[in-house]
């Protein structure tokens, strides 16, 4: 009880955070809870010791002396901040210097988290998008990551139990030409999705209605829905646009409604929506039913995990097979994939940014390590202050928590300037390069976002302050103390106190992370050259090529389509200027067919055991066009058309896979293919030079040419090659198409070197941004360098002239600082490589024909930081050469 008492007269007397103002209410409190005891006959002394228990157990003392507590606790921060924003006018060079460096750290890491909650953190904007799946089936046993499935297979799906709705996607999406309302017809993307696609999704048109199940059945009628952008383009925002009538490649098409703005289904860019996404023009309709173009999108039943969706669709799957062996999917042994529909969109992208971000966490790291060495050389000169206010009572924790407020103060300042500059690097990385895909229109900043940036900023404050902080919160008291204030400024020297073994530990982390980004852009660089030097197979240079559209409605059999391709390769060979022109159903770097085929001299395999190919269709000028090397045979003529013999050209992998011994052995010349559900036989009657037709980074795939005659395409490129690469030819080209046909449309205008390029979108991309942050990184621990060497020299200055004086020559003190330096860089180096051994292995998956430990790499990058750190190490080191002894010695 006495101890109990003791307790609340510490509490009475302010000594436990209850202000002294307090006392009379408290014991006011105390009477009127002892009359009320006395008044219900108590007796005066069992009355006093239960008012004093009760009011001890009372909310009232708690509250009063957190409140108490609290004001307390603002009011020192508040002081603590003050003081902190006094230190800070004093010293306008150090505070400029360290927020502009704050702000670069915290602008960059604030610019990469607004990407990545963007694109990776932040859920679809769709309802309960975590059990929207998308359902693909694994085709890697004939040489392709992913497959389609057919109509046949889709109607089985629908089955699964583990789904509340299943839908499907064309995986072609074509380009159809919009016309009609007196303007210019317009080419716009078109998307095919099953009638209940957007149900699945959740979304409601903005105006009018979705499909019906009607009009999703074969037979159905023509139904489209629109984008906002092209209702408020075409249309003029016409809101009685549902029960309209468009045109879309001469067909027509009733609106029956408007999509909402921003819409994703889930992939951008498309402007028309229409059903039956098992229809693809380039496919006879009594084939539809087999070709393997859709994607399957499904909501997952509450409860039902991924692995119970994949586990019954290999069940169905593995049905369809057995019911269907003569159908070219009809693998047994082939699996369903079954993947989170954000997990999918983000697949590709997912690994580069978070690469991305720890490359700029790693610069951040550097900030905080060049900030804390500036705190450390600043302490220097603040060691008297704190020594003065230790010994007038500061304890510790006061002297730490001063020198953080400090901290924080400039972390916060640097956080502020640091969005701004977020938002310029946001901006300027959605512009260099593909970085977001699904939602690059939706990424920007946020509560979110700000909230981090503060959290970084703080965190940011604490850590280059600890260091600082903790050094400088105990001061020698006896040397500092004493009547000598310069003996006292001597005796606190950062080498005895705070030592170059904290500021040469900073120096140390600068240079081994710096190290790590710099590997990584080599890495990258190299890379990026190699790739950039891989022969296409073909010649780029002066190839102009533009996409066309032909409509099914004029265009529906193949002599139509062929008349058309080879007037318009007569015309656009004939214009002045153009060399050859021809005609392919794609061009390298787009979407290609695949056909199965197999040699028709070996043994038969069922038809989904054949190895899938590259299909082309080409005129006969397409090798000229192109400069792609015809190797043996006969190019294509103009006898190989409808009706004659069927004929194919083959390229080199193609030759090796079936006729190992190529180009030795027998030659393939006669032989024949079998391809496609049919088995149509095809002659081989040339081989070709291999082509990167996926892109420069893929490998080269096998592949067969057809002949344009005998498979006449509805869409296709013309390629033209050019005296000179310009654009112009592109306005005569489109001249003749429209002389041919007015209401056709040409789009995808581009040169073969743009489409080179934009296949290295992504390698390009990581390059610049490694790149550049390496470059910020080895600039920071330059300045790291420096500073810790030019305080080297100012603390030693005394001693070198000692030096000096008893005989030294420059060459001696600047080998004695160089010494310094280097040994500082050597370590770093050191444990950089290490690290980087340890985390490149992370960008195997970006690297083409580049190890990730590739020695030329890591030694290169290493001798041109010792080039540049030599330099950082040399200009202080000179001026430690050219100091007066006498001067050095006062």
């Amino acid at each position: 009880m006495r101890a109990w008492w003791s307790k609340i007269r510490l509490m009475l007397t302010g000594r436990q955070g209850l202000p002294e103002d307090l006392h009379d209410e408290i014991r006011a409190h105390l009477e009127m809870e002892i009359q009320e005891q006395l008044a219900r006959g108590m007796p005066e002394e069992q009355a006093r010791k239960a008012a004093r228990i009760g009011f001890g157990n009372t909310t009232l003392i708690q509250e009063r002396a957190h409140e108490a507590w609290t004001f307390n606790t603002l009011e020192t921060l508040a002081k603590d901040l003050m003081y902190a924003a006094t230190m800070v006018r004093k010293s306008p060079g150090f505070a400029i210097t360290a927020v502009l460096t704050l702000a670069l750290g915290i602008g960059g890491i604030t610019a990469m988290f607004t990407l990545i909650r963007g694109e990776l953190l932040k859920p679809l904007d769709f309802p309960e998008p975590d059990r929207l799946v998308e359902v693909l089936v694994s085709g890697s046993r004939r040489g392709q990551p992913d497959l389609g499935f057919n109509l046949i297979r889709y109607r089985e799906m629908q089955k699964a139990p583990c789904f509340s709705a299943f839908g499907a996607s064309s995986g072609i999406h074509e380009s159809v030409t919009l016309s009609g309302r007196a303007r210019e017809p317009e080419s716009v993307r078109e998307s095919r999705i099953s009638a209940n696609f957007l149900n699945i999704l959740g979304v409601s048109p903005l105006l009018g209605r979705g499909f019906l199940p009607s009009e999703d059945r074969p037979g159905g009628p023509d139904v489209a829905l629109v984008s906002y952008g092209l209702w408020k383009r075409w249309f003029g925002g016409n809101p009685n646009i549902a029960g309209k009538s468009i045109s879309l490649d001469a067909r027509p098409y009733t609106v029956v409604g408007v999509l909402p703005p921003h819409f994703d289904s889930p992939w951008s860019g498309y402007d028309v929506w229409v059903t039956r996404p098992w229809e693809w023009s380039e496919v006879p309709a009594e084939n539809w039913q087999r070709v393997l173009v859709l994607s399957g999108l499904a909501r997952l039943k509450p409860g039902v995990s991924l692995e119970q969706a994949r586990a019954e669709l290999n069940v169905l799957s593995r049905q369809y097979a057995l019911a269907h062996p003569g159908l070219p999917d009809a693998d047994s042994g082939a699996s369903m994939k079954v993947e989170r529909l954000q997990d999918r969109l983000v697949r590709d992208l997912r690994p580069l940014l978070w690469m991305l971000f720890d490359a700029v966490g790693f610069v951040l790291l550097i900030v905080c390590a060049n900030v804390a060495d500036l705190l450390l050389a600043r302490s220097a000169a603040r060691s008297r202050e704190f020594s003065v206010r230790a010994a007038l009572g500061a304890s510790r924790r006061r002297l730490i928590q001063q020198m953080l407020a400090e901290s924080v103060s400039l972390a916060l300042i640097g956080g502020a300037l640091g969005i701004p500059l977020a938002n310029g690097i946001l901006a300027v990385m959605l512009r260099i390069g593909p970085v977001a895909r699904p939602r690059s229109d939706q990424i920007h900043m946020d509560w979110a976002v700000l909230a981090f940036a503060a959290a970084v900023s703080i965190a940011t404050g604490l850590v280059f302050g600890l260091l600082p902080a903790g050094r400088i919160s105990r001061p020698d008291l006896a040397d500092f103390l004493r009547e000598q204030g310069a003996l006292a400024g001597r005796a606190f020297s950062p080498r005895k106190s705070l030592g170059l073994g904290g500021r040469g530990f900073l120096v140390v982390a600068q240079v081994a992370l710096c190290m790590v980004l710099l590997v990584g852009a080599g890495l990258m660089l190299e890379s990026f050259v190699r790739l950039r030097d891989v022969s296409p197979g073909f010649q780029p240079a002066h190839l102009l090529t533009m996409e066309i559209a032909l409509p099914t409605v004029r265009y529906d059999t193949n002599q139509k389509r062929q008349a058309f391709w080879d007037e318009l390769v007569q015309r656009a060979g004939a214009l002045r200027g153009v060399y050859y022109a021809a005609v392919a159903r794609s061009v390298p770097t787009t979407i290609t067919d695949v056909v199965a085929i197999q040699n028709a001299q070996q043994p038969g395999k069922e038809l989904s055991r054949r190895p899938l190919v590259n299909n082309q269709t080409i005129t006969p000028a397409y090798f000229r066009t192109f400069g792609i090397p015809l190797l043996q045979g006969r190019d294509f003529t103009a006898d190989d058309r409808d009706g004659a013999p069927r004929v194919a050209i083959i390229n080199e992998t193609l030759a090796r896979r079936f006729w190992p011994s190529y180009p030795k052995g027998p030659s393939p010349i006669g032989q024949h293919l079998l391809a496609g559900n049919k088995g149509t036989s095809l002659e081989i009657v040339g081989v070709v030079s291999d082509v990167h037709e996926d892109g420069l980074a893929s490998e080269v795939k096998p592949e067969v040419y057809s002949p344009s005659a005998q498979y006449p395409p509805q869409t296709a490129f013309l390629v033209v090659r050019t005296a000179t690469t310009s654009f112009n030819f592109a306005n005569a080209v489109r001249s003749q198409v429209t002389s041919i046909d007015p209401a056709q449309s040409v789009f995808h205008v581009q040169s073969m070197s743009q489409l080179l390029s934009a296949s290295l979108g992504g390698t390009r991309l990581t390059l610049i941004l490694l790149g550049s942050f390496a470059g910020v990184a080895v600039a920071l621990a330059l300045i790291g360098i420096y500073g810790v060497i030019a305080f080297l020299v100012v603390e030693r200055t005394q001693e070198f002239g000692i030096r000096q004086a008893l005989g030294a020559q420059g060459a001696d003190i600047l080998k004695l600082v160089l010494g310094r330096g280097l040994s500082l860089m050597f370590t770093g180096l050191a444990f950089g490589i290490a690290v980087a051994v340890v985390l490149s292995r992370i960008m195997r998956g970006f690297l083409f024909h580049v190890s990730a430990t590739d020695p030329w790499t890591f030694a290169g990058t290493s001798v041109l930081f010792l080039a540049v750190g030599l330099v950082a190490c040399y200009l202080p080191a000179r001026r430690a050469t050219r100091m007066d002894p006498a001067l050095a010695l006062r």
